[in-house]
């Protein structure tokens, strides 16, 4: 409606009206049947296609004309530069889009005399609902479709008939439907999967006193593209709950982990935050896992004291972990580095990156808020002492590592070692002599490489070679011309500085059933297979060494990571890894770099624990150089000897339910 003429906007508000009057049965009523509104609906819709089909046809003209008008010059010649040739060509491409249009725009207008066949739009065939007076529905019910966002395509098309280009063009569709429903919110991002855009249009159908209940897959609680979702949820709605249960499927058919979401209308208010006054940032939010099913649990008593709840709950049949929305958003919010929390004002600067909801407040074990209890001034985000960077990524290995290029020799001022796989990990303290892979670092032009003559003769003889087929990379490209290379300025062959940074902590990517974070005495590169720690100013190495290498890291790591990767394995990726609470270094006393001087093995074996039989019967049995680093931190946060164990018992638990359900996926 937003974007019809204005003549056309005062009929379908006319219409509505008449409708809500129809539905009142008023005596001023202008329809006494509904065949009458069918009708005026079908002429509106026609009045309708008929003004969009003749905007369409004057862009068409008006591009038209611009294209005779670049073919031909005042001397009679046509314009001869790239530049023109693309204007041209893009000016086609618009052309062709909006002929298509045209002819869908006519195919509707044909369809349209078939009652089946009329748009569908809630404020008009809703009119009653959507009056001055209910504004919108009382409670909004559903359980969205489970697509991922790479098979989304138009629901109108067969599925064999559908480009690329279809997906796109649906998709954004999608996103504008978002940006007209709430004009000032983040719209959802391009990957997310389909039913976050139902959340969106969910709400946007409620009256001010509306309750939205979904069931979905649980997972926008937890990944990248549900941040959009969450801050709006934040900023704009109250979220009196959001359930999962352990112990059973909402739909046992569906292989989708699934997640109940029960919230209040959205604020349409738009001054500050956001685009909001953030009007619902002082609700509290609860958290609720259920261990039981449903049936054993949802008494009267107990809905009561889970609506009621203001502090944890923790029951045998279920847990609610209540938090303030305002404390939400701070919790996902990053701050740049020049941020003071004690001169500048909460969000005023920065922006919000995204929670783990779901590992954090659902499905974490007890002892991990038992940990938050006794660590609140002792543990912080990994990101807020450091900077987490990704391994360096050189664009073209088979040039860039000199064991994929044998016999290449450089100067020597050009080599570094690098880390290549996590198998060159034996101990936590990294040996410099096992790591053999050397990676090309040369920060010279072709003018300056001149007085490099081995370097240079290296760069011309990478210039000759080809691209193998491998993965996402197509056979027979030259190596300058590879996009991951090709836009650098100063020459293909110079990996950014920022890139191979030389650094002595590092975390892993991926993690298995080997939980270890590498420390290096001398500083040196890694590539993708962990993370770059780059400590702030104040904090020591080594002592960040300590704060990685613990079983409470090992359980910050397994609850917020995401187990989503082959083979059973933990995707640890840099937003986790910036969100990874660890003991502050600041803390650790009476350290040795001895004690990290040990190999790394499978956790079971580190913690004692039979991963073929139940966790909990058996007493954890530490191995000495394992215990004497856990003691550190369990000294530090105050854990009893019942809390070491349940910290034993949690990690050996999470990873043994992680493999085993990867096990549980793989072809029979």
């Amino acid at each position: 409606a937003n974007n019809l003429k204005p003549f056309l906007r005062n009929k379908l508000e006319n219409l509505k009206r008449a409708k809500e009057e129809y539905a009142k049965n008023e005596t001023t009523r202008k329809f006494v049947t509904s065949q009458e509104i069918l009708e005026e609906e079908v002429s509106l819709f026609n009045e309708i296609i008929d003004d969009r089909i003749e905007s369409l046809s004057n862009d068409i003209l008006t591009l038209k004309h611009s294209i005779r008008g670049k073919q031909v010059s005042l001397f009679g010649e046509a314009p001869k530069g790239q530049q023109h040739l693309e204007e041209e060509k893009k000016n086609h491409e618009k052309i062709t889009v909006k002929d298509a249009e045209i002819q869908s725009l006519r195919q509707i207008k044909a369809e349209l005399a078939k009652p089946e066949k009329k748009p569908f739009v809630w404020e008009l065939d809703f009119a009653e609902i959507f009056s001055s007076d209910k504004q919108g529905f009382d409670i909004v019910i559903g359980n969205p479709p489970y697509v991922r966002h790479e098979k989304i395509s138009p629901p109108n098309k067969i599925k064999y008939e559908v480009t690329l280009e279809d997906r796109k063009a649906y998709k954004q569709k999608l996103i504008d439907s978002v940006k007209q429903r709430f004009p000032t919110v983040i719209p959802p991002a391009a990957r997310s999967d389909y039913y976050v855009y139902f959340f969106f249009h969910g709400l946007s159908l409620l009256n001010p006193n509306g309750t939205f209940c979904f069931i979905t897959s649980n997972s926008w609680l937890d990944v990248g593209y549900g941040a959009e979702l969450q801050e709006f949820l934040l900023e704009r709605v109250p979220i009196h709950g959001v359930y999962d249960n352990q112990a059973m499927r909402s739909f046992e058919h569906a292989d989708v982990n699934t997640a109940i979401s029960l919230f209040g209308a959205p604020s349409t208010a738009t001054t500050l935050l956001g685009g909001t006054n953030g009007s619902a940032l002082k609700e509290t939010a609860r958290f609720v896992m259920f261990k039981k099913p449903f049936d054993d649990v949802l008494t009267t008593k107990n809905l009561i004291e889970i609506d009621d709840a203001k502090r944890i709950i923790r029951k045998s049949g279920y847990r609610v972990y209540p938090i303030t929305q305002r404390d939400l958003l701070e919790d996902g919010w990053e701050y740049p580095e020049n941020f003071d929390p004690k001169k500048d004002a909460s969000f005023s600067q920065g922006q919000y990156s995204g929670n783990k909801w779901g590992g954090k407040y659902l499905r974490a074990p007890d002892i991990f808020f038992t940990i938050l209890e006794k660590g609140e001034d002792k543990l912080v985000e990994l990101g807020r002492i450091s900077n987490v960077k990704t391994g360096c990524y050189s664009g073209i290995d088979d040039f860039f590592y000199f064991l994929r290029s044998p016999g290449a020799k450089v100067e020597k001022e050009f080599v570094q070692k690098i880390i290549t796989s996590p198998k060159q990990i034996g101990k936590i303290i990294i040996g410099a002599t096992k790591i053999k892979t050397e990676i090309f670092v040369c920060n010279k032009n072709k003018n300056e490489l001149k007085k490099y003559p081995l370097a240079l003769n290296y760069v011309s003889w990478g210039e000759k070679q080809v691209t193998r087929k491998h993965m996402k990379t197509p056979a027979g490209v030259p190596w300058p011309k590879v996009e991951s290379v090709k836009n650098r300025k100063e020459g293909w062959w110079i990996i950014p500085e920022n890139n191979v940074i030389l650094v002595n902590n590092f975390l892993p990517l991926s993690i298995g059933d080997r939980f270890y974070s590498p420390f290096s005495k001398e500083p040196i590169i890694s590539d993708r297979c962990f993370h770059r720690i780059i400590p702030n100013e104040k904090i020591d190495k080594l002592k960040l060494a300590f704060a990685l290498n613990n079983s409470v890291s090992f359980l910050m790591m397994e609850t917020l990571g995401n187990s989503n990767l082959g083979q059973g394995a933990l995707d640890f990726g840099t937003d986790d890894a910036k969100k990874l609470l660890v003991l502050n270094p600041s803390v650790i006393k009476n350290i040795s770099i001895n004690a990290l001087d040990y190999p790394v093995r499978c956790i079971f074996e580190e913690l004692g624990i039979n991963q073929s039989k139940s966790i909990r019967d058996q007493e954890p049995k530490p191995l000495p150089d394992r215990k004497e680093l856990d003691d550190i931190v369990f000294d530090a946060l105050g854990l009893t000897k019942e809390e070491r164990k349940e910290v034993y018992w949690a990690v050996c638990e999470l990873v043994k339910q992680r493999l085993e359900k990867a096990k549980s996926l793989e072809p029979s």
